[in-house]
């Protein structure tokens, strides 16, 4: 799953929702096949994740939200285990820009402890980040920002002494010869509550109408994989690791009075749904 406008995964922790000792155990496999198995938990892990259309193991999120006027936001991945940061509302602290006729692409992206500038020309891409740590302020952001060289240049928007370490995080923003703006977040919110098995945040303000207009840090994400979601992943690790064992267009064979039918991958798959139902994110 890659960003869709709504918020940036801050990338880095392990999708498997299995073991290759486990994933071994199940399969009664020995050492040989360990390159096999081990991408077939990681391809396994992508398709749960897929059917799920969300992410299982903890992780850090910075997303933003469509306010939608009541008292309720659920957030995308859950189980929550803390929200370290909800806002609503958006102005610009910090403008920015690459001016050049020669270059074919410049961003600029805000995480959650740099600003990472990105030029591309005829002899390729050059990265340049800037940590918040040491430039604290907007104004010594902006005055790195125009020392940078390659046509990098800032706007200032006299927030000056604002923090940049409250840049709300964002994908890369197009900056080639015209101005992206960097957000802060306007208002934070304060007395809001969670339910860490929902993953429903409740602010008794309301959250304002209004399109990406709310900001939320949080963790969210299973620390230790259900049994169950790990079981559903050894299933279908199993389902692809035997079948390649055998001919994928034989359903049936018999031997004397021994006989033996396959599967079928549809009957498979409605199963595995069935198990998995209860983890399917529904949208809101």
């Amino acid at each position: 799953m890659v960003w869709d406008g709504t918020g940036t995964a801050i990338v880095g922790v392990s999708h498997d929702l299995t073991t290759l000792a486990k994933a071994k155990e199940y399969l009664r496999a020995g050492d040989d096949d360990d390159a096999l198995i081990g991408n077939l938990i990681s391809r396994s892990s992508a398709e749960i994740e897929t059917m799920c259309d969300r992410y299982f193991n903890t992780d850090n999120y910075a997303d933003w939200y469509d306010g939608n006027g009541s008292k309720t936001l659920y957030l995308e991945q859950w189980p929550v285990t803390a929200v370290s940061r909800a806002t609503s509302g958006k102005f610009a602290a910090l403008g920015i820009t690459c001016s050049s006729t020669t270059m074919t692409y410049a961003s600029a992206r805000v995480t959650s402890a740099n600003l990472i500038l990105v030029h591309t020309d005829s002899s390729g891409s050059t990265t340049t980040t800037l940590s918040f740590s040491t430039y604290t302020t907007m104004a010594t952001l902006l005055a790195q920002i125009n020392a940078t060289g390659s046509g990098w240049a800032g706007l200032d928007m006299s927030y000056g002494t604002y923090l940049t370490a409250d840049l709300t995080q964002t994908p890369a923003l197009f900056c080639l010869n015209v101005y992206a703006d960097l957000p802060h977040p306007d208002q934070a919110l304060n007395n809001y509550l969670w339910d860490e098995d929902s993953g429903r945040l409740h602010y008794s303000g309301g959250f304002s109408l209004g399109v990406q207009n709310i900001y939320i840090e949080y963790t969210g994400g299973y620390s230790t994989i259900p049994y169950d979601l790990e079981q559903a992943c050894l299933m279908l690790i199993a389902s692809y690791y035997f079948g390649t064992r055998r001919d994928p267009g034989l359903s049936s064979e018999k031997l004397g009075d021994y006989a033996w039918a396959a599967k079928g991958s549809d009957g498979f798959k409605k199963d595995l749904s069935k198990r998995l139902e209860k983890y399917i994110r529904i949208a809101v």
